[in-house]
């Protein structure tokens, strides 16, 4: 007996706002739209509209961070001076800013906090990005399956954070996270905030690509009607918390915790057309 069909349809993506033409500046809708024209593969699916892209960012939990290695950088691990680096990060977002942290030992952290306090301004910039998977595109052919996905991608100059404003910025990354925990823990210490770096980024250069819908195949393919296609969801959600080994038992388990899915705002993947 063939099960009935159910159509799934991911959420709907607006039309980005356009952005004013005169020297591109952005309004309260929009991020700023580079001048550059042509080169951008399925123009049609990179849109600047900022509710979009900060919806993104804050559902994602990991950003990833690309840099050029600086020039006294040591052939180590096969990474050459002048050479790109990326690397995974947990971030937070606090309106137009974006943080992240690590070790100031960490070479990414170094070289980021010094080349900008020298003015050496190009080696200070980052590209920074986060995807959202939404769903697995099951087309007729392999060559036209894919993936529905929501990213963003950030161009800027990462600006170490003052240590005065160094809990507030690493608030914002548990918050992120987890969100209610920073009044639920205890704060870091002196040496804790000694022994971290925040960089910050500004969000201006900033850019959506989304990809939705169904699978496009090709006509030939749809006529021939041999094989299955459609959408795969793929859902986020947070399991029930178990307690550390050491955790005494007269310790209870944070309401907040419990309630992650609703409190991060997963988006709900609608059935039915």
């Amino acid at each position: 007996m063939q099960e009935p069909e159910t159509e799934f349809r991911l959420f709907h993506t607006p039309e980005p706002v356009p952005v004013a033409q005169a020297g591109n500046t952005p309004d309260c809708h929009t991020y700023i739209k580079p001048n550059e024209k042509g080169g951008t593969y399925l123009a049609r699916m990179v849109g600047y509209d900022r509710d979009l892209a900060n919806g993104i960012l804050d559902e994602a939990f990991i950003c990833h961070v690309a840099y050029r290695a600086p020039a006294n950088s040591k052939p180590d691990g096969g990474c050459k001076a002048g050479f790109p680096v990326v690397m995974p990060k947990v971030f937070g977002r606090d309106g137009d800013m974006l943080y992240f942290h690590g070790s100031p030992k960490a070479r990414m952290h170094q070289q980021l906090a010094s080349k900008n306090k020298t003015g050496d301004v190009p080696d200070a910039w980052v590209c920074v990005n986060v995807a959202v998977i939404d769903g697995i595109s099951v087309a007729r052919s392999a060559a036209m399956s894919g993936i529905h996905y929501r990213s963003v991608t950030i161009h800027g100059e990462a600006i170490p954070v003052s240590r005065k404003r160094r809990k507030t910025a690493l608030r914002t990354i548990v918050e992120h996270v987890m969100p209610n925990r920073s009044r639920d823990t205890r704060m870091p210490s002196s040496a804790e905030l000694d022994g971290v770096t925040v960089l910050g980024l500004k969000l201006e250069h900033v850019s959506t690509k989304v990809a939705y819908g169904d699978p496009h195949d090709l006509p030939g393919d749809v006529t021939a009607n041999k094989y299955w296609a459609g959408t795969v969801p793929v859902q986020h959600s947070f399991g029930r918390p178990f307690p550390s080994r050491d955790l005494p038992a007269n310790v209870p388990l944070p309401y907040y915790l419990t309630c992650m899915n609703e409190f991060r705002h997963f988006r709900p993947i609608h059935p039915a057309r």
